[in-house]
Order: C-alpha cells, then structure tokens, then sequence
C-alpha cells in the first residue's frame, strides 16, 4: 500500500508537469511564429530545448514547494503549493525564453502572456489536482495508527483531525509490558510515540523496526507525523 501511494503521487506529478508544459509549448511556437523572423527558432531541437528547461524548473519549484504531495497536505495547501509553482516556474521562463531568442525587447510580449498562460493552468491544473485528492482519498484507506503514550494528553484528538491520512486503532500506556507492545505493533501500519521516557522510546524503537513498522516521534506530534507516516 505504501508503494502505491508514492505510484499515484508520481503518476499525479507527470500528470499536472505534463499539462503545463504542453501549454507552454504551444504558446512559445505561437510566440515564436509570429514575432521572430522565419521562425528561425521554430525548429524541434529549440522547442525541445524550451520545453525541457520549463519541465525541469517546474520540478523543482514544485518539489520544493510541496506541490506534488498528493493526498498528504490539505486541499487548501495543496491547491496554493500548485498555484505558486505555477506561478514561479513562468515568471522564471521569461528570463529563459529571452535568453533562448537572445532578445530581450520581447519582455513585455512574453509577461502578458505567460501571465494569461498561468491564470489557464492554475484554474486547469487546480481542479484537477483537488480531483486527485479525492480520488486518492477514496481508494486509498488512511494509514492505520497505534499510539504509544507516557500520560493522558489530546495527541488522539489532534490525529483525528487529519483522519483522512490516519485513523487511531488503539492508544495504549508506554508503560505496558514490551510483549504488549509488540502483539499490538504488529497489528499497525504506523506507531505515534508520544512523551515516554527516553529509555523507554529506545525499547520501543526496536520493537517497531523489529516489526517493520514505520516509526512516528512526535515532539510537535502533528507535524512530524504528517512528515514521516506518510
């Protein structure tokens, strides 16, 4: 399960860098066609040039920004890490495409246009990534969670805000016998270690690697779970 989570993000990725960049590239060889004379750049290898610069900044502005993270951020924060690549990668290929026609008295004919070009892709690839979120919400099942805890506290409570990514199984003391603990890691995806002893936590490491389980430290409890069980 946890390999075809990363499948769908990946395949979401391609997707959403897939769309922009053939709208880019139709609009460079609208571009190219009408203002540079005998379309001298209009030639496959330019286009190709163009497009894989655009690809790799989109990239890498959306993996910095998270824009790829497909059913682990809110759909709030989803849709605005979407907008902002968008929004980067085409300021960023203006420069390049003034470089590539090596002319920059076409600034102008290029901001506007990219400009109208991103209000399409974010209206475009924003439905289409709320799209994903939901899809993946439906037929993948939140990750299933037992937490190990050293006092009562509202850790549950503050999971079961993002329920959509998680669902508690079982909260139990960390003061349990270690054969508890390991009966009841086993039956989990995920174990949340929440304000235990450090001696303890140890004890408990090795039981959840023992089990092959993917292991949550919680020092601000819902942040790191959402980075690390996912």
């Amino acid at each position: 399960m946890r390999q075809l989570r990363y499948l769908y993000r990946f395949i979401c990725a391609i997707i959403l860098t897939a769309i922009c960049t053939l709208s880019f590239a139709w609009l460079w060889r609208r571009f190219v066609n009408h203002f540079v004379e005998k379309s001298l750049l209009l030639g496959l290898g330019n286009t190709a040039l163009a497009c894989i610069i655009y690809v790799f900044t989109f990239l890498v502005v959306g993996q910095f920004i998270r824009a790829f993270k497909i059913g682990v951020e809110r759909k709030s924060k989803l849709l605005a890490s979407v907008i902002l690549t968008i929004l980067l990668t085409n300021a960023i290929e203006v420069l390049f495409s003034m470089a590539i026609l090596n002319n920059f008295r076409y600034f102008r004919g290029f901001v506007w246009r990219y400009a109208l070009l991103s209000v399409g892709q974010c209206i475009g690839c924003g439905m289409l990534a709320i799209l994903m979120v939901d899809v993946y919400r439906r037929f993948v099942p939140p990750i299933k969670v037992l937490i190990v805890s050293g006092k009562d506290n509202d850790i549950k409570q503050k999971v079961d805000q993002i329920y959509y990514k998680y669902r508690v199984e079982k909260v139990i003391c960390a003061d349990e016998p270690d054969e508890v603990i390991r009966r009841e890691a086993e039956r989990h995806e995920a174990v949340l270690i929440n304000d235990i002893p450090a001696q303890k936590e140890n004890t408990i490491v090795k039981i959840s690697t023992f089990a092959l389980l993917n292991l949550v430290k919680t020092s601000d409890e819902i942040r790191v779970c959402e980075q690390q069980a996912c």
